[in-house]
C-alpha cells in the first residue's frame, strides 16, 4: 500500500473515533488454529493444472507460511 492510502485510512479512522488495531500479516497463520475462512493461492508443487483459477482454503495455521493471504 502506498503511505497516503494508509494515512488517509487513519484520517479516516481517528475522526470517527474508530478503534484501530494492527495485524502483523507475516506472522498471523504461522501458530494456532483459524477462527475465520482464510484462502491462498496455491502454493509452487502443488498446483492443480486443470483447474488453475482455484485456490486453497486453510483448515489449520500453516508454520513458515510463505505467502500473505
Amino acid at each position: 500500500m502506498k503511505p497516503a492510502t494508509i494515512q488517509s485510512a487513519l484520517t479516516i479512522a481517528v475522526t470517527q473515533g474508530w478503534q484501530l488495531r494492527q495485524l502483523d500479516v507475516n506472522n498471523a497463520f504461522l501458530h494456532g488454529l483459524l477462527n475465520e475462512d482464510v484462502y491462498m493461492v496455491q502454493p509452487p508443487g502443488f498446483k492443480d493444472d486443470t483447474n488453475p483459477q482455484h485456490v486453497c482454503r486453510l483448515n489449520k495455521a500453516i508454520y513458515g507460511l510463505k505467502q500473505a493471504p
